[in-house]
């Protein structure tokens, strides 16, 4: 696979002569790399560094950044212009961020990274050349009306193959399409290999680079009952009654690292258990390591107990539950290796650069709502295999995907091991994703007539790959009417001639149906949120009118949000306690009567609210856990989420005029934030105070921090410590050394 004859390969020196500064190439030397390899020179030699368009479709590890780094430092330095990098998760912008930063800062390469929000033109990022972003951000900056759009010389889109993704794809697409309507750019798209890269590459207009080079050699094969079988060939590991363990200790034994992936939270967690009794024989000195992960939270959960227990073993599972802190803690001490097996979910293998030696794909299916165990695409298996074999550190990497019996091992060599991956398909046509951007295109001004509307939809992928419009020209027209109904678009008919000619015939005046967003419409789409939430949200602005605003009504709103999914599943014996507790709070509840239709949807929502609840009610991160499932990570999710709708229903009110709802809902936001109850929300407004701290405070009689004033410094001390006694006195302009001295000599 990684096989490549000399003069596929080109010296690094050589792009000084398309104008790369040297000081660029000193950068590449210093890592190590002296030459670029099969993929890269393809890339230079078609035009990278003369502004053409590409699609880079190679697999992972085959270093698609390095081409993308020289095609930013080409546009900032050479071009004077901006570079915007698109990535898929905000984990990997961060990691990209760190990257750039430290290798090209120092030439004068301003590097920003901007993820969250979705109210804001971030006017800062106009001073910055090379900006990280998701997909989502950029779509909502342009929403925002963004003045240095214009300054835009490169468009990087990182995993460009995610169009795919019905979730996240036409987002991408969208994008994708508008900046190209708005100013002229070179694009470049990194891809794994799929089949239809030409048409990708043909849609944008762009030279396609495909190679099956990869550093460092991969070999993927089967395994089942103690054996990897490749083609042609099998290797027994050793004998255990448990195969997966005798492969891992096989792996461990030998010195290498793996990752395992699994198809659920719950299996990553008892596959890492399992993997700590055979690598603890071969971790040392992991005490500091299992402690800082206890520590990432401030009151550890039996989620990071048994994680902390198992990362002391050098294993360790990796999900969405973990806390931020938790994850970078497995994912470093993965990266030095002193964790010897990771059991992640397939997230992982989305994410940031972690490579090992040998990776092993237990699950080859996947429960999907609605259709039960699914076979996961051939391309996920791939991304997976692709994290096996470290550059530096690997000559050779293994991906093994495992069979479930002797006679299954043929059947997943065939359909994954050999297989090609799946073309990847414009999810774009399905009405519910055509929302919110057919609502932004028209409250930004981008289009403004049903024609418009068509010819900019006539420039996306899906009418690339696709001649008969006829299913999305039909559903952009229901779209148009719903966002009419929602009282968020409206239009008027007004003439227009259908020919260029001086001369006019009666019969070429037609009328054309102008629409522009309303001023609510107009504010929906700055939100960010799906026309269908706001539509709910206006619904029970209204019914604020005659219901009391309380806590629970609010949370429960944005929790039957679709922006809230997937919301806490509701088990068997969840159903008593939810009825009961509807049944005593139904008058406060402010979700439309259209919204207790779908009764599943009701009670997920209202088991959501109730976790919520409980966390401003100071439910510890353990209790919330215990009582509703929900994880750390699932937690702090949640809360974003629900910081942001609940900001969408306060500017959603101004607009109707329900202005008395704000200082509610902002009353609301900080004590979701900091998991307090009301009394506590002056106190955690104090920096280096979070809502424990606040509680020991409150119950010696400090309920502000001008009430620090009237309390000892001894009994502050005595709470909360003495380095935060000492600011809270400093903050109140007392003068600490002699309080420090009065409560020495008592």
């Amino acid at each position: 696979m990684n096989t490549a004859h000399d003069d596929e390969f080109m010296d690094v020196s050589e792009v000084v002569k398309f104008g790369i500064p040297s000081k660029v190439v000193s950068v590449f030397e210093k890592e190590g790399i002296t030459r670029f390899n099969p993929p890269q020179k393809m890339a230079i030699d078609s035009g990278l560094l003369d502004g053409k368009n590409m699609v880079v479709a190679c697999p992972t590890a085959s270093g698609k950044t390095i081409i993308a780094e020289l095609a930013i430092v080409n546009t900032v330095l050479n071009l004077h212009k901006k570079a915007v990098y698109i990535v898929p998760l905000k984990a990997l912008g961060s990691e990209k961020y760190r990257e750039f930063k430290e290798k090209y800062e120092g030439m004068g390469i301003k590097v920003a990274l901007s993820m969250g929000g979705h109210d804001s033109k971030e006017m800062w990022l106009a001073e910055y050349d090379v900006i990280i972003v998701t997909c989502e951000k950029l779509d909502s900056l342009i929403r925002h009306g963004i003045d240095w759009v214009r300054d835009i010389g490169l468009v990087v889109c990182d995993e460009i193959h995610l169009l795919n993704d019905v979730s996240r794809g036409p987002t991408l697409e969208v994008t994708i399409t508008r900046l190209r309507d708005l100013v002229l750019f070179q694009i470049l798209g990194l891809s794994a290999t799929i089949s239809n890269s030409d048409e990708l590459s043909g849609w944008l207009s762009a030279s396609l680079v495909k190679s099956d080079y990869r550093p460092v050699e991969l070999a993927v094969g089967a395994y089942y009952d103690c054996k990897m079988y490749f083609d042609g060939r099998e290797q027994e590991v050793g004998r255990r009654s448990d195969s997966l363990l005798a492969l891992i200790e096989y792996i461990v034994g030998s010195g290498k690292q793996a990752i395992v992936f699994v198809n659920s939270r719950p299996s990553a967690e008892s596959q890492a258990e399992k993997a700590g009794t055979v690598t603890k024989k071969y971790s040392k000195g992991m005490d500091k390591v299992s402690s800082s992960v206890l520590s990432a939270i401030s009151q550890p959960t039996k989620q990071c107990r048994r994680l902390s227990r198992i990362v002391s073993d050098g294993a360790a599972f990796h999900h969405a539950g973990l806390a931020p802190k938790q994850k970078d803690i497995v994912e470093e001490n993965f990266k030095n290796g002193k964790i010897k097996v990771i059991c992640a979910t397939p997230t992982l293998a989305a994410g940031v650069n972690l490579p090992a030696a040998y990776v092993v794909v237990r699950d080859l299916s996947r429960y999907m709502g609605g259709y039960g165990m699914r076979p996961i695409p051939v391309l996920e298996f791939q991304q997976m295999a692709g994290r096996a074999g470290r550059p530096k550190y690997d000559d050779k990497g293994v991906a093994l995907a495992c069979a479930k019996s002797e006679y299954d091992v043929d059947r997943v060599m065939d359909e994954y091991v050999n297989a090609d991956c799946e073309k990847i398909f414009s999810k774009l046509s399905l009405e519910p994703v055509l929302r919110s951007h057919i609502l932004s295109l028209i409250a930004t001004g981008h289009v403004y007539s049903d024609k418009q509307l068509m010819d900019f939809m006539e420039k996306t992928f899906y009418a690339f790959q696709y001649n008969d419009l006829f299913e999305l020209k039909r559903n952009v027209g229901t779209v148009v009417d719903m966002l009419g109904d929602y009282k968020l678009v409206e239009w008027s008919e007004e003439g227009d001639i259908s020919s260029p000619s001086l001369f006019q015939s009666a019969d070429s005046y037609h009328a054309v149906r102008k629409m522009r967003a309303t001023a609510l419409g107009r504010r929906v789409a700055e939100l960010y949120v799906d026309p269908v939430t706001a539509w709910l949200f206006v619904h029970a602005i209204r019914k604020c009118a005659s219901v009391r605003v309380s806590e629970i009504g609010l949370l429960h709103l944005v929790c039957s949000a679709l922006e809230m999914r997937p919301r806490l599943r509701v088990g068997k014996g969840d159903y008593e306690w939810i009825y009961e507790e509807c049944e005593k709070v139904s008058g406060r509840l402010i979700v439309p009567d259209f919204a207790r239709a779908d009764e599943g949807v009701f009670l997920e929502a209202f088991k959501t609210a109730s976790a919520l609840g409980a966390w401003i009610d100071e439910g510890s991160e353990d209790f919330l856990m215990e009582r509703f499932r929900m994880s750390p990570g699932e937690l702090r999710a949640k809360l974003d989420n629900c910081d942001w709708l609940l900001y969408a229903v306060s500017e959603i009110g101004f607009i109707c005029g329900s202005e008395g709802l704000r200082g509610v809902i902002d009353e609301l936001r900080v004590r979701l934030k900091y998991g307090v109850r009301a009394e506590l929300r002056e106190l955690v407004r104090i920096r280096g105070i979070g809502r424990v701290k606040a509680r020991a405070l409150f119950k010696i009689g400090v309920t502000d921090l001008s009430s620090v004033r009237g309390v000892a410094f001894a009994e502050i001390s005595k709470a909360v410590g003495e380095k935060t006694a000492e600011a809270l006195k400093k903050k109140v302009g007392e003068d600490v050394t002699q309080l420090k001295e009065q409560r020495r000599f008592g």
